[in-house]
């Protein structure tokens, strides 16, 4: 598994921009005809993050455990910070290159205490033992996240003085790669960074690759990505770009102090069965789904990334992905894909629709809704209703078998005859493959099912009690009794839930942590045009300090209040939502010394406010699992 500084909610995407309220647009009905892409090119386009330990004994596990699974899911490319002193790592190269497996290293001048620090030099000596044609370089994994514990340093400067070295060291690294015989022809992925770094803003120069990182809030894969301002960012560069980070995990109750909230496994399986369609429609050539393996620790956020469990079992991601590369895989010459003619018709809102071809000249158009399918404020599924979709083939065909490999696997879900049918569009994706004998017709089918299989039910650590709201308030976890933040996130610090002082039950949050500055937030769905109250009991624990409570509805001013209390107080602030209802809560400790405590987040309307401040009072919460269904709106 490798390394991964935490990311900050700023850094929710590294080279895309945000686009703040940002929505798919409602797809038109096509116009024949239609351009299809290479379905064997689509599954080239699928990696996964995920390398070799650095110890014989790990490598052994390796061999046993995590090469199986990674030639039973079938992906071309690997990605993993690789060991130039280890020869063990170097022969899993070697053998997964021998499968058709591609390694993406990732090369980089920090590492020391691990052994994995790289010159260019050194760097082309591995790539030279393992066999240049089975590799491809990126280079530094998130520089400019600084993390103290993870400093990139580079011919003696540190990035914090000298953000030009990100520069430096790509150009030193493209240079030697793209001058030696053997390594010229090697892919070269650049670094992964936030924007190019002053002083050194030809980075782009060097590579032949530009790379992103994109993770949303468990969200619908592309939440809010602005296409348009990530190419201007990059100076109009015309070079191609690979995602290669972007994924969920499935920590719902995590216990650390990530942005990113968790989702359980069968949305993970959705969103991931989702990623490779997505980002081939948008043009990305390569995403690597971040990531292969998890850990053991539940509540941890970083360790539970991974498509396979901590002891190799498939999670449903893993087997929606397998079973997606199994239906679309193509192998052989390279050739070009021919058009279609077809007309989609019916409510195509948020609808997305990608139109593949494999070499017997099959089509294959995937179809699927992308929208959440979990709320991580209340902790509630997300029921999206199918959309009836009408399929009009121009074409000679005789129908089509439709697959939805993320809940019924490689069996059909049903078959349609004639040029046009009807199907029903899921909020995962839908692959209707076309056939022009009647005889092509699956014989075995299975009705779609309406639940992803083989999914475990998040575990919530011992204690935990309601998250969702009590009646008449809009906050989830409002005191944090469950003992974490879940689902409020942790905004510029390690923020903590602390058992003294609290001012009712038996936790609280304490933001600053001694440093004076940092918070947490959470969003709201109210709703449109309504008036609001905010009240939450606050305290400071030095003199002279202040703090804050913020909210900020989307299209209307911010509200905040001030305080400066030392003592148990409550503070209000009143505000109107916008059109959308939607709104960020902050609470927000300044700059300065000692910390800030909340308890008891209220968010209701102003004539509730008693009558939820009674409930709370009064009513015992019951420990509850994640059981409730939210009907999409």
């Amino acid at each position: 598994m490798m390394k991964r500084v935490r990311l900050s909610q700023a850094m929710t995407l590294l080279v895309f921009p945000l686009l703040a309220g940002s929505t798919l647009p409602s797809t038109p009905a096509c116009a024949a005809p239609q351009k299809a892409a290479s379905a064997d090119r689509f599954v080239d386009s699928i990696g996964i993050g995920g390398g070799a330990p650095r110890t014989p004994e790990g490598n052994k596990v390796y061999r046993e455990k995590a090469m199986p699974r990674i030639l039973e899911l079938g992906v071309r490319a690997i990605r993993t910070d690789v060991d130039t002193h280890n020869e063990s790592s170097e022969q899993i190269y070697r053998d997964l290159g021998k499968q058709g497996i591609k390694t993406m290293a990732i090369i980089d001048p920090r590492g020391v205490q691990w052994g994995t620090a790289h010159t260019p030099e050194q760097a082309i000596a591995m790539l030279k033992r393992v066999g240049p044609q089975n590799m491809i370089v990126e280079g530094p994994n998130e520089p400019d996240l600084i993390n103290p514990n993870y400093l990139f340093v580079y011919n003696g400067k540190a990035i914090t003085a000298h953000p030009e070295i990100i520069r430096d060291y790509m150009r030193d690294l493209y240079t030697a790669l793209k001058n030696d015989p053997a390594t010229k022809n090697v892919t070269v992925v650049q670094a992964s960074i936030g924007a190019a770094p002053k002083g050194g803003e030809d980075i782009w120069k060097y590579c032949d690759v530009i790379a992103a990182h994109w993770y949303g809030p468990g969200a619908a894969p592309g939440w809010r990505v602005n296409w348009e301002a990530a190419r201007r960012q990059m100076r109009d560069t015309d070079k191609p770009i690979w995602v290669t980070e972007t994924g969920d995990h499935t920590a719902v109750y995590k216990s650390d102090g990530l942005w990113q909230p968790g989702i359980p496994e069968d949305v993970q399986a959705k969103n991931t069965a989702r990623i490779p369609f997505y980002y081939f429609s948008q043009g990305i050539p390569r995403t690597f789904i971040h990531q292969l393996f998890s850990g053991d620790d539940l509540f941890y956020s970083q360790a539970q990334f991974g498509i396979l469990r901590g002891d190799y079992s498939p999670k449903p991601a893993f087997n929606a992905l397998r079973d997606i590369i199994t239906l679309m895989k193509d192998p052989g010459p390279a050739h070009e894909a021919k058009p279609l003619d077809y007309t989609l018709t019916g409510d195509q809102t948020n609808m997305m629709q990608l139109l593949l071809q494999k070499r017997d000249g099959r089509h294959y158009l995937v179809l699927w809704q992308n929208v959440n399918s979990f709320n991580p404020q209340t902790l509630s599924m997300l029921n999206n209703p199918t959309k009836r979709i009408t399929v009009s083939i121009t074409a000679p065909t005789a129908g089509a078998n439709l697959y939805a490999p993320t809940t019924n696997g490689t069996v059909a879900t049903g078959t349609r005859q004639g040029k046009t049918f009807t199907v029903e569009v899921p909020d995962h994706p839908l692959i209707i493959e076309l056939v022009s004998k009647a005889g092509q017709l699956a014989k075995t089918t299975r009705p779609l099912l309406a639940q992803v299989p083989g999914a475990l039910p998040p575990q919530a650590p011992m204690g935990v009690r309601a998250l969702r709201p009590i009646a008449g308030n809009e906050i989830a976890n409002h005191g944090f009794e469950i003992g974490a933040l879940q689902p409020w996130n942790d905004y510029g610090t390690e923020s903590k839930i602390v058992g003294q002082p609290v001012f009712s039950g038996t936790k609280a949050v304490q933001i600053g942590d001694g440093d004076g500055k940092g918070g947490v937030n959470i969003g709201v769905a109210l709703k449109p045009n309504t008036e609001y109250l905010l009240r939450a009991h606050t305290m400071l624990s030095k003199t002279g300090e202040q703090a804050r409570l913020t909210v900020a509805p989307r299209g209307m001013p911010e509200k905040t209040g001030h305080f400066t209390h030392t003592i148990w107080a409550p503070v209000t602030v009143e505000f109107t939502t916008g059109a959308d209802g939607s709104a960020q809560i902050y609470f927000w400790k300044d700059a300065g010394e000692g910390s800030a405590f909340g308890d008891n987040f209220i968010l209701t309307t102003p004539d509730k406010l008693s009558g939820v401040e009674a409930i709370i009072k009064a009513q015992e919460l019951k420990p509850v699992g994640l059981n409730a269904t939210t009907t999409a709106k």
